[in-house]
């Protein structure tokens, strides 16, 4: 029985804990990225449709020479009707393919979502393709705008939920400070009355 109250304390922070780790989890592969490379070319494989009972479906891919690191990336190009409605990765396609059979160096910011996860072929989703120059500097300013105002929403709500339960708690307090008053009140009327009959007899 003792250990009770230490397990039930553990699996709340365990799941505060899982909870804060998946949300986090979720901002970092749902909001945009960027890298900064040379884009080496790209592909477009022919693979089952999973799913969509079409057969077969394209899938375009993005290979990029990243500029600091040096590591080969690859990028998925699909579009995707969840993610703001992109419906454009033809279009980031031809762009790709043209900044990667240019003669002369070009570095390029590829804008995406998602995660590379090997073991289940998944690929971060391109969101855009742009020229830039060679000591470019990428802010992700959308992660960070986005994570702000999430933020900033979470702290008004605990605000409004810490004032709401002190109100209540407060609120509680008084019935009760009303509810003892009224007990005396009536305890002493009691009391009052033994005390009269005692002097009328």
């Amino acid at each position: 029985m003792p250990a009770m109250p230490k397990f039930s304390k553990i699996g709340r922070y365990s799941f505060y804990l899982l909870a804060i780790l998946t949300a986090l989890a979720l901002f970092d592969y749902w909001t945009p990225s960027g890298a900064v490379g040379r884009i080496g070319g790209t592909e477009v494989k022919r693979m089952d449709a999973k799913g969509s009972g079409q057969g077969t479906r394209d899938v375009r891919y993005i290979i990029v020479e990243l500029r600091d690191s040096r590591d080969t990336a690859v990028f998925a190009n699909d579009d995707s009707v969840l993610y703001f409605l992109k419906l454009d990765s033809a279009t980031i396609q031809g762009r790709a393919q043209n900044l990667a059979t240019r003669s002369e160096p070009t570095f390029a910011l590829v804008r995406y979502y998602g995660w590379r996860i090997p073991l289940i072929s998944m690929f971060p989703n391109v969101l855009s393709v742009k020229e830039v120059p060679a000591d470019y500097n990428y802010t992700p300013w959308a992660k960070i705008v986005i994570g702000l105002t999430i933020l900033g929403v979470l702290f008004e709500i605990t605000r409004r939920y810490r004032r709401w339960k002190r109100r209540r708690a407060a609120a509680r307090e008084a019935r009760a400070e009303r509810e003892r008053q009224e007990q005396a009140r009536r305890e002493a009327e009691a009391n009052r009355d033994i005390v009269d009959d005692f002097i009328n007899r």
